[in-house]
């Protein structure tokens, strides 16, 4: 990873499905960025390790994050809770190195205005449709929650003007290589 004087929080955002974790594996593998690990209250999908994709906490425990203050952000979204821990990042800025952040555009707001020195990325989809196409592809949600997360897609593609960088994620490998591209910059 690239030593700086300060690390920098660097953002990955866009609507479910658009290909967030697809693309940061791949940043991870090739420029060996570090991931944030999120907290969440939602239920870990089949394969998912607590610790290593995300801080499985309970309804309450996270409450109790949020009343002290642990969280860089938060955000309740599709009927659960994410977020951020503060001790998550300081690990990683304190010792000058970037640390990758995969949040939703409420949480990314949020982080945008802290003090942090931050550079932001949304991923859009081609089109509503491949988004659509995706997301049953995935095969984790009900038609019904595939429908629910494409309206909360068009209201988060509105929020894309707030970043820094705008990158369609039509394939993969293109978008990971716009991405090195415009960190080292």
């Amino acid at each position: 990873m690239k030593q700086k004087s300060k690390g920098r929080i660097i953002i990955v955002s866009g609507p479910s499905g658009v290909g967030k974790g697809t693309v940061i594996k791949k940043l991870i593998k090739l420029k060996e960025y570090a991931l944030s690990i999120s907290a969440t209250t939602r239920i870990p999908r089949e394969g998912e390790k607590h610790g290593k994709d995300y801080f499985f906490l309970s309804n309450i425990d996270f409450e109790e994050k949020i009343r002290s203050q642990a969280f860089l952000e938060w955000a309740q979204v599709h009927e659960h809770y994410y977020g951020t821990l503060k001790s998550e990042v300081n690990r990683y800025i304190s010792k000058g190195e970037d640390i990758l952040l995969e949040i939703d555009v409420q949480g990314a707001r949020i982080v945008m205005e802290s003090d942090y020195p931050v550079t932001s990325i949304f991923l859009i989809p081609p089109s509503l449709t491949v988004l659509r196409e995706r997301l049953i592809k995935r095969s984790t949600d009900s038609l019904e929650v595939i429908e629910k997360r494409l309206k909360i897609a068009e209201i988060e593609l509105k929020e894309q003007r707030h970043y820094t960088h705008c990158i369609q994620n039509d394939k993969i490998d293109d978008s990971v290589r716009s991405i090195i591209k415009l960190l080292n910059n």
